[in-house]
């Protein structure tokens, strides 16, 4: 009994450690680290800087058992990176899927052309989802479309965390090469139509 009095005494003392370190890297390192975010999010997502800087201190706390102690900015700046190239990539898909249905409200704030396009776009990440295996297409529908964390979206499909992430990370890469693919295709002139003209 005696032992597990010890051994939480000292678990509060490195959480409480811990903490104070994450604080002082934080009054050191925070304003840059914020600076840095608002540069990467780029100016559709520039108003979440301040809340994914906070992230970025939160992610460090649980992580802080990784850190070796040198170039603390450096180590920072690898945790905010990864945050910033994660929220670009929901903020393009929920731009894609549009979230609020097209379909059913009206938007006047679209042109014809415009809404037209949008459609197009929600219509055909609708049928790529179709596509993807079941549980792919629910992890990403979870995580990217519904804002699920991680662990809460494993727990919903019944499976590990692991899981979660590679099942999240072959749908996303499924669809983005379905996008890619439509882009470039819808890029392309006919060349049949020049021919015709000379």
């Amino acid at each position: 009994m005696e032992s597990m009095v010890i051994a939480n005494q000292k678990s509060v003392a490195l959480d409480s450690d811990r903490e104070r370190a994450i604080e002082k890297l934080y009054r050191e390192h925070g304003a840059y680290i914020q600076s840095l975010l608002y540069a990467l999010l780029g100016p559709p997502l520039r108003a979440e800087a301040a809340d994914l800087a906070q992230e970025v201190f939160l992610l460090a706390l649980r992580k802080y058992d990784t850190f070796n102690g040198d170039a603390p900015r450096g180590w920072l700046c690898t945790l905010a990176a990864h945050l910033a190239l994660n929220a670009r990539r929901r903020f393009w898909f929920r731009r894609k899927a549009r979230l609020v249905s097209l379909r059913t409200a009206e938007d006047y704030t679209l042109t014809p052309e415009r809404l037209t396009s949008e459609r197009q776009e929600l219509a055909h990440l609708e049928a790529c989802l179709e596509q993807l295996p079941e549980r792919r297409r629910l992890a990403f529908i979870l995580i990217e479309l519904k804002g699920f964390p991680p662990g809460e979206a494993a727990l919903a499909l019944g499976c590990s965390i692991r899981q979660i992430y590679k099942l999240h990370f072959h749908a996303r890469r499924t669809l983005i090469e379905r996008f890619k693919e439509r882009e470039s295709t819808s890029t392309q002139r006919p060349r049949g139509n020049d021919e015709s003209q000379e």
